[in-house]
């Protein structure tokens, strides 16, 4: 299993908001939903790896899967990462 690129895919986020935009302003722009863990790291580790590498503005809605225990630790790891 290929581990998470968190540097191509800030930057694959990057290139597609902003095609995206130019396109439509008023498109809402979903970045997809990480696996709660995997083999390797955990999603809230992922996506801190992405706003350190300026991901934060680059989508304007998170997908999220039902990996977490349960709803709550789900949203809290997504509110610890935009927090950092």
């Amino acid at each position: 299993m290929e581990r998470p690129d968190a540097r191509a895919y800030a930057r694959m986020l990057r290139l597609a908001y902003t095609a995206i935009k130019r396109t439509d302003r008023r498109a809402t722009v979903v970045m997809a939903g990480q696996p709660y863990a995997t083999q390797y790291s955990a999603a809230s580790s992922f996506y801190t790896q992405l706003y350190k590498l300026g991901a934060r503005g680059t989508f304007d809605a998170l997908a999220l899967h039902d990996y977490a225990r349960t709803p709550n630790r789900r949203c809290c790891d997504c509110r610890s990462c935009a927090e950092s």
